[in-house]
């Protein structure tokens, strides 16, 4: 994937159509469709396979070092990509999960990445790297996708003015999700 591809992904994503201005993209985001399919599909599946196959020669012996060749900004790109853009073509099928190890693996290293503290990246961005935790089966990455969803939260909260109420609600939402997931995955954990 060039550079090229990244600024692609990224300007995908997180451009509002109807307002470039605003980051908020929540047609694209939550709600998917016709539209959105195909233009992933037609643009960026392509991607996906040769992507997910360069990580996983480079995860073989090292799952947290092996990719520092990715600059902040391709990490980000690489995570929409293996981790949302799967979860709009394949809706409701397996296939949705088939990078997930892979995409939690690089949201990881950017929540860890001491060059680059992950407070100052853009809001967008921080809730991506979360969501892709929160979509794990495992506590430890579910915990840190809820604490970050609450500190996003609080964070937008705070700066009421630039950000509006139905942002602050839709993450609050997400967060919740995120918490009943983990309240799931905590009693699955105990019961084995």
């Amino acid at each position: 994937m060039n550079e090229e591809d990244v600024d692609s992904i990224l300007t995908y994503w997180f451009t509002n159509k109807t307002d470039p201005t605003n980051q908020w993209n929540a047609t694209i985001w939550f709600y998917g469709g016709v539209e959105a399919q195909t233009h992933i599909m037609q643009n960026f599946t392509c991607l996906i396979e040769p992507m997910a196959e360069s990580l996983r020669q480079g995860h073989s012996s090292a799952p947290y070092e092996s990719s520092s060749w990715l600059t902040t900004k391709s990490k980000i790109a690489t995570i929409i990509l293996l981790d949302q853009f799967p979860r709009l073509i394949y809706h409701g099928t397996s296939e949705m999960y088939k990078y997930d190890d892979l995409a939690s693996s690089l949201a990881k290293e950017v929540l860890q990445d001491q060059r680059v503290p992950f407070t100052t990246l853009p809001w967008t961005h921080r809730l991506f790297v979360l969501l892709c935790l929160s979509h794990m089966e495992d506590v430890l990455s579910v915990n840190e996708a809820a604490i970050g969803m609450s500190t996003l939260a609080a964070q937008l909260h705070e700066d009421a003015e630039t950000y509006a109420p139905v942002l602050v609600t839709r993450i609050r939402r997400i967060f919740k999700n995120t918490e009943s997931h983990l309240t799931i995955i905590k009693r699955y954990v105990s019961c084995k």
